[in-house]
């Protein structure tokens, strides 16, 4: 394992009272049902691994009351304190997990971040063109579609996840998809 890494990076999302209109996604009423899936992946986690974890919150979402609801549930889970950008503290990470399809999750993929991600389709739709894309993240184990799955490809590599996220499936999966959606210079 690299030892230079440390720690599992949750950079999840905690939903805006104000809808906007620029992608897919909850709407107000639906938010307290995608905390519960971010909930059920921490839960998920084996007790070792939720111990290693930092949940980073969107902070134009702080409304919710997510830092006290994790400080109350999951007590053993840091929450980041912004003091580090988000790349450099997803670099820093031994993995990345994103509960929500927007900008960190191409970020992390651009990156190169080993990353692991679950959203639920119904809240968060995919376009008819990107389905091919998705699905081949789908199939690399990338992209789950429960928070239970997600948890446990976290579990699977999270010792040394270098030689999934390296594979050629892997590797193809995710460079074919950052070539059409995030592409960086």
């Amino acid at each position: 394992p690299d030892d230079r890494k440390a720690g599992i990076l949750l950079a999840a999302t905690a939903g805006l009272r104000s809808p906007h209109h620029l992608y897919h996604s909850p709407l107000e009423w639906q938010w307290l049902e995608h905390f519960q899936w971010r909930d059920a992946f921490i839960a998920a986690l084996p007790d070792r691994l939720r111990a290693s974890l930092s949940v980073r919150l969107d902070p134009m979402g702080r409304d919710w009351g997510q830092p006290e609801r994790i400080r109350a549930c999951f007590p053993e889970v840091a929450q980041d304190d912004f003091k580090t950008p988000f790349l450099d503290r997803a670099r820093r990470a031994r993995l990345v997990v994103t509960d929500h399809p927007t900008t960190v999750f191409l970020e992390t993929l651009a990156l190169g971040a080993p990353s692991v991600h679950f959203w639920r389709e119904d809240r968060w739709e995919v376009r008819d063109g990107t389905r091919a894309a998705f699905a081949a993240l789908k199939k690399a184990k990338i992209i789950h579609d429960s928070p239970e799955g997600a948890a446990l490809q976290v579990a699977a590599v999270y010792e040394n996840p270098r030689p999934w996220w390296d594979s050629p499936e892997v590797r193809q999966a995710r460079e074919d998809f950052t070539r059409l959606f995030a592409r960086t210079d």
